[in-house]
């Protein structure tokens, strides 16, 4: 992926982040191993992130695009359809209920 960030920013026309993310029952420090729906809230953590320091990183918060490769690809996949599933009810903590909990939220 370093070769398309490097491409995309050739002009200055776009900004890249690459996102990090936990890993799939490799607790990294955790109590307990993480799962695929952790994986996807930490994508969604960042790009909350983005969207809070757009004007810091001169970008329009309204126009993110989301990309990757192997694993990135999924989760870029998840990023723009999941969206709706954003919520603070946990993941299959309750029967029925599946939505997304960011682990960062801005105050407010």
């Amino acid at each position: 992926m370093r070769g398309l960030a490097r491409e995309l920013t050739k002009d200055n026309q776009y900004v890249v982040f690459s996102i990090d993310y936990r890993r799939v029952n490799d607790p990294e420090g955790d109590a307990k191993p993480n799962y695929m729906h952790n994986l996807i809230e930490d994508v969604f953590s960042a790009m909350i992130h983005i969207r809070e320091h757009a004007a810091e990183y001169g970008l329009d918060p309204d126009r993110i695009a989301v990309t990757g490769d192997s694993a990135g690809g999924h989760l870029s996949e998840a990023a723009a359809t999941l969206c709706t599933m954003i919520g603070d009810g946990g993941f299959g903590q309750l029967e029925g209920l599946y939505e997304y909990k960011p682990s960062y939220v801005p105050a407010g």
